[in-house]
């Protein structure tokens, strides 16, 4: 791909920011090689896209979304039924709502329905899905629900333990970590549960070892590649990452939401001006659509 816009850009007047529906509260994106499409989710649940021209036009949309995954192509609409912007997903092939969540990759999909907790998945291959279909959960590891490579794990849905199944052999007992979770996130590529109260229970599993409870790590609301975002939403480093100072943005700053890939720019929402993406310059010179606040 050709890049149109290969012009710095500088952040621009935003006007008036009391407008509570036009609050940006979290930050999602899909980069790859040659293009990018990042999403920030407004308050009113509607998203602003920005990056490549051609993704942010077959993008989204204008509707408002109880779920976005980027990377499916799908979400959730406000009753929790799926919607799809690219074409050729399984999640067509999903029953109704309503969902919480939803994934795909090829020729799999699966959800998680909103009232019960019930693992939904559709697959060319149903022999080769590695999680239990109709288990009760609260969340799941997004890749390898197709049963290749690592063990899958999940939350249980009642008590919110971490489970993990090994797809090739079912007898594995994995050493977790305890307690109950709320939700799973990662840190420089390595899964961690996320407590209620923003502790962390970190694990591996292809070796089936307990990773840390990591107490030097303050209270989390969110996670990135190498990095965090407190309870009290200031950018902590979890993990020293020797690109950080290329790409991401100063520890220290309070953010409402932050996106982080390895050696990818980063990108953040400040919570003293949460109508704009902050991010650094670089950042921006080969986007064909600027994030909110800026301008070419």
């Amino acid at each position: 791909m050709t890049w149109l816009l290969l012009l710095a850009c500088n952040r621009g007047e935003i006007g008036d920011s009391a407008i509570d529906p036009d609050r940006l509260v979290k930050l999602y994106g899909d980069v790859g090689v040659r293009d990018a499409l990042w999403c920030a989710e407004r308050a009113d649940q509607t998203l602003t896209c920005f990056g490549t021209a051609e993704l942010v036009e077959k993008g989204p949309g204008d509707q408002q979304w109880s779920y976005v995954d980027l990377e499916c192509g799908c979400g959730l609409d406000l009753g929790g039924d799926p919607v799809c912007w690219k074409e050729g997903r399984a999640v067509d092939q999903l029953p109704a709502g309503p969902f919480s969540k939803l994934s795909c990759d090829g020729d799999w999909a699966w959800g998680i329905r909103a009232d019960t907790g019930e693992f939904v998945v559709v697959a060319a291959d149903m022999d080769s899905v590695g999680m239990e279909v109709g288990a009760l959960v609260r969340d799941v590891l997004k890749n390898n629900i197709s049963g290749q490579g690592q063990p899958n794990c999940y939350l249980t849905h009642s008590e919110g333990l971490i489970n993990c199944i090994d797809f090739y052999n079912p007898e594995t007992e994995f050493v977790l970590p305890e307690g109950e979770f709320e939700s799973f996130v990662s840190v420089a590529g390595v899964e961690c549960g996320l407590r209620e109260d923003g502790s962390v229970g970190c694990f591996n599993r292809s070796g089936g070892e307990i990773l840390g409870e990591h107490p030097d790590w303050p209270l989390l609301k969110e996670t990135g590649w190498g990095v965090g975002l407190t309870v009290e939403h200031e950018l902590v480093e979890l993990t020293r990452q020797s690109w950080y100072e290329e790409y991401g943005l100063p520890l220290g700053g309070l953010y409402q939401s932050y996106f982080a890939l390895d050696n990818e720019f980063h990108l953040g929402i400040p919570m003293d001006d949460p109508y704009v993406v902050d991010c650094l310059p670089e950042a921006v010179e080969e986007m064909e659509v600027m994030p909110p606040g800026w301008v070419d």
